[in-house]
């Protein structure tokens, strides 16, 4: 009987033990957890506090290491010293289809492309040219979204749709009902990502994940 009782006290204190084990790792991380947080440091960039708008929609760094910012009033390159601004005024009319940028993406041909709240612009980074899309393919042509695949395939998400940029006949594939086994409907796009397997994830507005 006294055997068994010590049996127990030592099982007991082996929970115990065990118990504390665990509980240490997680207070452990916990404590590193708040380190980092207390190390974080915010800073303002004096370009970037100058900037004619305050609210920046988007941001994206293209594959040469420049930093883009989508603002209601135009787009923003940065490029580690200063920042230069590509909107419609009276300097630059009809620069741009639209000044609401709502998406940036580049591809691989050094091409920006640009969604707006009314259409398309692609930025040839090298020659400063910019060439306007407003086509009457493109659902309301409000660009949400916009994803270059690592095939090249450039794809749009609307607030009306799926497409695909057709580079061969210059035009775009709208992938409806029709096209897609009725299953994508005619619906708000918000965003795009292409996974490791190459497969394309599509998010929409209020019809759930594709």
């Amino acid at each position: 009987m006294k055997n068994k009782r010590c049996v127990n006290i030592v099982n007991k204190k082996i929970i115990l033990l065990l118990f504390l084990l665990c509980m240490q790792p997680s207070a452990a991380l916990r404590a590193s957890g708040d380190d980092l947080a207390a190390n974080l440091k915010f800073k303002r960039f004096p370009a970037l506090n100058n900037l004619p708008s305050d609210e920046i929609q988007k941001i994206y760094q293209d594959k040469d290491g420049f930093v883009w910012l989508a603002s209601r009033y135009g787009f923003y390159q940065y490029d580690g010293y200063e920042t230069t601004l590509y909107k419609s005024n009276l300097y630059t009319p009809g620069l741009l289809t639209n000044n609401n940028i709502l998406c940036l993406v580049d591809d691989y041909d050094h091409n920006l492309w640009v969604g707006t709240q009314e259409g398309l612009n692609i930025l040839n980074k090298k020659t400063g040219e910019i060439k306007k899309i407003l086509s009457p393919v493109i659902p309301n042509n409000v660009i949400s979204c916009l994803l270059v695949m690592r095939d090249h395939s450039v794809w749009l998400g609307t607030d009306s749709g799926l497409c695909k940029y057709d580079a061969e006949n210059g035009t775009f594939v709208v992938y409806n009902r029709e096209l897609t086994g009725g299953v994508l409907d005619y619906t708000a796009i918000k965003s795009l990502l292409e996974d490791s397997e190459g497969d394309l994830w599509i998010g929409t507005w209020s019809s759930g994940l594709y």
